[in-house]
């Protein structure tokens, strides 16, 4: 429980902060993209008002806005009104032709846009008495400082998160320290209260059969000895729960054949559910095996099935199913009945919840079987869950 709990700290701290991050890097680029192109067609609308020149607006003085524009190729093309090519600025050793100027000036002119991009290139349409000028700029320098920020910002963000990742794993082990020592001391409780109560239940249960041999039957005398069980069994299950809670006590998984646990397991319950008018019918797949403990598989099974007899009204019916899917094995046990409100089939394996207070009274439950068989399923890598549908509840366990 505490190694989940530190795992969803965790998960989640590290969640919310790189989304933060995210964001933030996210809006550095924008930004970025934002300022670098908004600089660029304020330089490029000066150029074309003063007719494709840029000395005036760029400037030889290093504290001009502009000045970082001062290597940037710049080229022009002036259009009378009815489309015909006027004059053509191209810069000395251009990797463009006059004409290739003319072709992309041309496009530009036809889209109506007085400012933009296209393809590589910034422009600004200017207008002059008689005709257009249009001013491009070869615009690479900025795309790839742009892209620079981009791929920045993906390795900073990769950085970012796997530092999040382990401040946030290492954060989590202080944080739930304080939970992790209320769970020992409550486990140790448990145990040590356990423990404490064998001995005077064990005496009342015997003094309740001497006085019982010495006056006979009698309802009082009844009545200890049913609560005496009733409380011997609550404590033997607690200290079940103690034994799989403690880490000491897991032993080496050995191969365990599962078909043979469940058939040799579920054939004693058959006379059980005759007796209640049941209808019982145990279908397992052979040889089918899982690494565990065979002792706490059977005791799985035990559970699951006498959950369905408690829960199963007579003339009513209990399917176990044991088949393999895969490398995993699936016991599947199905009774008809009363089905378990949706908002309670999570809480069920909770310690000491009960659906139905009274009806477990009477059946001497004390809400623990479906904890004790979590907490094995969980010891053995495994997955237990609940479903039900058309008059029937299923325990389904994957290992």
């Amino acid at each position: 429980m505490i190694k989940k709990l530190r795992f969803q700290i965790a998960f989640t701290v590290s969640l919310v902060l790189s989304l933060v991050l995210a964001v933030i890097l996210f809006m550095v680029n924008i930004l970025s993209y934002s300022s670098t192109y908004a600089e660029a067609y304020e330089l490029m609308e000066l150029i074309a008002a003063d007719n494709g020149e840029t000395g005036n607006v760029i400037g030889d003085d290093p504290s001009s806005k502009f000045y970082t524009y001062r290597n940037a190729q710049f080229y022009s093309v002036f259009f009378e009104h009815d489309g015909s090519v006027v004059m053509v600025k191209n810069e000395k050793n251009s990797e463009y032709t006059d004409d290739e100027l003319v072709k992309i000036c041309e496009a530009i002119n036809k889209s109506g846009s007085f400012k933009g991009t296209y393809g590589k290139f910034v422009y600004a349409v200017g207008v002059f008495f008689g005709g257009r000028s249009v001013v491009i700029m070869d615009n690479s320098v900025n795309i790839q400082n742009i892209r620079t920020v981009r791929q920045n910002s993906v390795l900073i963000g990769c950085i970012g998160i796997l530092i999040i990742g382990w401040m946030a794993f290492a954060v989590s082990d202080w944080i739930v320290y304080p939970v992790k020592q209320a769970y020992e001391k409550q486990k140790q409780f448990i145990s040590d209260v356990s423990h404490e109560l064998k001995t005077p239940i064990a005496v009342i249960s015997a003094n309740a059969e001497v006085l019982e041999d010495e006056v006979g039957e009698n309802k009082w005398l009844d009545y200890i000895k049913s609560e005496s069980d009733r409380m011997n069994g609550l404590v033997k299950d607690l200290l079940m729960l103690s034994r799989l809670d403690a880490s000491a006590e897991q032993k080496e998984f050995v191969s365990v054949n599962m078909s043979k646990v469940v058939e040799g397991t579920a054939m004693p319950f058959e006379v059980i559910a005759f007796d209640k008018k049941i209808g019982f019918d145990c279908s397992v797949e052979e040889n089918i095996s899982v690494m565990g403990e065979e002792d706490k598989l059977k005791q799985v099974v035990v559970i699951l099935i006498d959950n369905a007899i408690k829960h199963t009204d007579e003339n009513g019916s209990i399917e176990v199913k044991l088949y393999s899917v895969r490398t995993k094995a699936v016991l599947e046990v199905i009774n008809t009945g009363a089905e378990i409100p949706k908002e309670n089939r999570e809480k069920i394996f909770e310690r000491f919840y009960r659906v139905d207070e009274a009806r477990n009274s009477e059946e001497g439950g004390h809400g623990l079987g479906l904890a004790i068989a979590k907490s094995i399923v969980d010891r053995h890598k495994g997955n237990i869950s609940v479903d039900c549908a058309n008059g029937k509840t299923k325990f389904k366990v994957i290992i």
